[in-house]
């Protein structure tokens, strides 16, 4: 039985997830290195390897701390709507989301090795959106029958029963926005992060199969008393001041975030995160680099994200589906498992962001170890890249994901598949690799990580 379906937004994946969690997939680098070691570079060891952690650090803080400022830019752009909405303004913020989520896909790959940042993200990027808990939804719009907020729409009713306790959402600030986000069982009830904020800027993608993203009217932000929407129809202008300041609340709180977790991987406090990552202890670090590759490029990228929507045909089952941008963020994930691997990052967008290059990288670690592994993952990497940025060709043609997903569509299945079979093939070399820095038993790591001295 397939789960049941929305428009776009949150389904039942219980069981096709689960049936996919033993499936370990792995995806590569949007843009290929050199892997060979600087002269500078020492023999591998402890010493060695420790050059590997503080690089992977500092490759922390510039991915996030480039999300952070697309994230300032989002806010900017939405207060710039909400000043004088437009068209053009709203256009110009669907655009300011578009880089800062690119960015911020970059960052995915610290998540699953790292704790701190996998508890953080639930709040950031958590999908899927049951949106019809936010604002006004299709009358097809198949409601969760176990979700009792599937459809409260905080935007048109001024009151919301969460776990007992009645919030007023005509005053919706950080704290209640975090209260329902954390307070409610359901975990499709989503108020914060990207994807809250992608369905407020597009609304519902009504096109399924069909070439078209969402359609929001600027209107719906409109401040005037006799121009107010909600959609096609007219609405009372209290629906848009709500709808207001639930927008602005999230892009706020967005953009704190992000400046929390940059500050955690600068390293300049003892208590920095960063910190014990580039100097605490060495193995566990490697773990934690490892495993958060092969986690998110596998389970999350390839299963989840790709596997299940291929399986399903079903495009709510693509994780940017209110916008149409999943082959991008695709892509963005796996420019960061490539920035991680061959300790590269550059992002021309931002003074901050400009190029660095990691003293030793883990990819020149690897050479110095098993220089066929090497050889090997360089060529994994590169079919993996290829099979990627074909699909985002064909998402930046018009081809977006939720098309190449659906049914008697076989160009966009060969496109999906041969990028599966290439993370395959790369997940287990990967694998290997922990087997030859010596991680033989496991590669999961413990969290929270140990602390010492190094």
């Amino acid at each position: 039985m397939l789960p049941e379906r929305r428009v776009c937004g949150a389904v039942n994946r219980t069981a096709l997830v689960a049936a996919l969690a033993s499936v370990s997939l792995c995806l590569a680098a949007a843009v290929f290195y050199s892997t060979k070691p600087s002269a500078a570079v020492s023999a591998h060891g402890d010493v060695a390897k420790r050059e590997v952690l503080r690089g992977y650090r500092r490759l922390g803080h510039r991915s996030f701390e480039a999300a952070y400022h697309s994230a300032g830019q989002l806010k900017t752009q939405i207060k710039r709507l909400l000043a004088n909405p437009s068209d053009e303004a709203l256009l110009t913020a669907r655009h300011a989301w578009r880089d800062a989520h690119r960015d911020y896909s970059r960052t995915e790959v610290f998540r699953f090795g790292n704790w701190i940042v996998d508890d953080w993200e639930t709040g950031v990027n958590a999908w899927p959106v049951d949106e019809g808990l936010l604002d006004y939804v299709d009358r097809s719009y198949e409601a969760s029958p176990t979700n009792p907020l599937a459809r409260q729409n905080l935007v048109s009713q001024p009151d919301i029963q969460v776990g007992g306790i009645t919030i007023s959402a005509n005053t919706l600030d950080w704290a209640q926005l975090k209260f329902i986000h954390a307070g409610s069982d359901n975990e499709s009830n989503v108020v914060l992060g990207y994807h809250a904020i992608e369905f407020l800027l597009w609304g519902q993608d009504l096109h399924r199969s069909e070439p078209g993203a969402g359609q929001r009217p600027w209107t719906d932000y409109s401040a005037a008393a006799e121009g107010c929407t909600s959609g096609i129809a007219p609405a009372p202008v209290e629906h848009c001041q709500r709808r207001r300041q639930l927008l602005q609340t999230m892009a706020e709180h967005l953009y704190s975030q992000l400046a929390t977790m940059t500050l955690d991987w600068a390293g300049n406090s003892p208590t920095s995160y960063g910190l014990h990552i580039a100097e605490g202890d060495i193995d566990e670090g490697l773990r934690r680099m490892l495993f958060g590759i092969i986690r998110l490029a596998g389970d999350e990228m390839a299963g989840e994200r790709m596997r299940v929507a291929l399986l399903t045909h079903a495009p709510e089952e693509e994780q940017d589906c209110f916008s149409d941008d999943t082959h991008q963020s695709l892509y963005n994930n796996a420019v960061g498992i490539q920035n991680i691997y061959y300790g590269h990052y550059q992002n021309d967008r931002y003074q901050s962001g400009e190029h660095y290059q990691a003293p030793l990288s883990l990819a020149a670690l690897v050479r110095r170890v098993d220089d066929a592994l090497a050889d090997q993952i360089d060529e994994a990497i590169l079919r993996t890249q290829l099979a990627l940025s074909a699909i985002q060709r064909l998402g930046e043609g018009g081809q977006t994901f939720d098309l190449l997903i659906r049914p008697g569509h076989p160009e966009g299945r060969r496109a999906i598949e041969k990028a599966i079979e290439a993370l395959q093939a790369q997940s287990q070399l990967f694998e290997q690799l922990g087997g030859r820095l010596g991680f033989e038993n496991s590669l999961n790591p413990q969290s929270p990580m140990r602390r010492s001295a190094g």
